[in-house]
């Protein structure tokens, strides 16, 4: 998960187009990482939307994550699985997924992100739309002290956001597609293909 730039997720409940389709779009825009979250959808339709993804994200080259199912990113030989609920601890999901596999993590305190890379964890997404940027990218730096594990950002993020995150160390700008123009996407993602070069 080292400099992974873009990383989407793909909200079904946020979706005018459905997720396959942002997808789609998603790769088509250069993303490395699809996040696939779906929380208002039955279990068996989240399984077959992942099955899917799963199979368009292997043809496309692209990481596939799965949120909160560990036992669905399993079935559907996912990349990986993040996790945002404490039904799962990080070394439960670890004995599904297999050592090879990607477990990103949500946490309350800096003392659980600390504790999640000590038992497992690969990266972490920090921050979130309604965290301001100035906090997100004052705990980012925090973290990179005391963390080794790839720091994913996440926010509503401006170009000049962008391009602050990725100067101070972060491995990646997580985004929700829903919460931007596509003009402002395509900028974006410009942007971070230059800082990655």
């Amino acid at each position: 998960m080292k400099n992974v730039g873009l990383y989407f997720i793909i909200s079904e409940a946020h979706s005018k187009n459905g997720s396959i389709t942002d997808a789609n779009s998603a790769m088509k825009a250069g993303a490395k990482v699809i996040h696939y979250s779906d929380k208002k959808s039955r279990k068996r339709q989240v399984l077959e939307n992942a099955y899917v993804l799963a199979a368009l994200c292997k043809k496309n080259n692209v990481l596939f994550i799965v949120e909160d199912y560990p036992d669905i990113a399993a079935l559907v030989g996912a990349d990986g699985v993040y996790l945002t609920q404490s039904d799962f601890s990080v070394e439960h999901v670890r004995r599904i997924m297999g050592e090879e596999k990607y477990i990103g993590v949500q946490f309350a305190t800096l003392r659980d992100a600390v504790y999640a890379e000590e038992h497992g964890a690969n990266y972490i997404c920090l921050g979130n739309p309604e965290t301001s940027c100035r906090a997100t990218l004052s705990t980012m730096k925090k973290m990179k002290e005391l963390l080794t594990m790839p720091i994913i950002t996440l926010g509503t993020f401006t170009l000049s956001h962008v391009e602050e995150f990725l100067r101070a160390g972060a491995d990646g700008i997580a985004v929700a597609p829903y919460l931007y123009q596509e003009q402002d996407l395509n900028e974006m993602i410009s942007v971070m293909q230059h800082e990655s070069l």
